[in-house]
């Protein structure tokens, strides 16, 4: 997911080639960098670096649709049985996902929470529910 992020694009795209050409539990890949509308130059980055990658796409919104739109449409054209979201901005960084492969092929989801990203009362209100809703569907958290 990606808007205006020309700055921290780049850097997110090596980091996470890097570590996915290092991965040995990761043969086949792809990169889906969904720019939701950016009027920076995200896309023309993103563009760029999939005429060097192969392995990496650009899906485009021709306007800003918000996370969730930019979450859909990486989801909707994923074409890998592990399928996964970072934020171009590097909140969370390409290496983390290290603990998700963990419980991969064990689980048939794995989700993961924040410990503390000093987000709004409403933001937390909506994360707990959120966590809530998915123990009562999901059933019992492993950890």
């Amino acid at each position: 997911m990606a808007f205006n992020e020309e700055e921290c694009l780049p850097l997110l795209l090596k980091r996470l080639v890097d570590w996915l050409c290092v991965n040995p539990r990761l043969s086949a890949w792809e990169i889906l960098v969904v720019d939701d509308g950016s009027t920076d130059g995200t896309a023309a980055l993103a563009a760029a670096a999939a005429l060097e990658e192969p392995r990496i796409r650009l899906l485009t919104h021709d306007r800003n649709r918000g996370m969730g739109a930019a979450i859909r449409t990486g989801y909707n054209a994923a074409t890998s049985d592990f399928v996964t979201q970072l934020p171009a901005d590097l909140q969370v960084p390409p290496e983390t996902l290290d603990l998700l492969l963990a419980f991969v092929p064990e689980q048939d989801i794995v989700l993961s929470v924040y410990e503390d990203r000093n987000d709004t009362p409403l933001r937390n209100f909506l994360s707990k529910g959120y966590r809530v809703a998915s123990r009562l569907i999901l059933g019992r958290r492993g950890d």
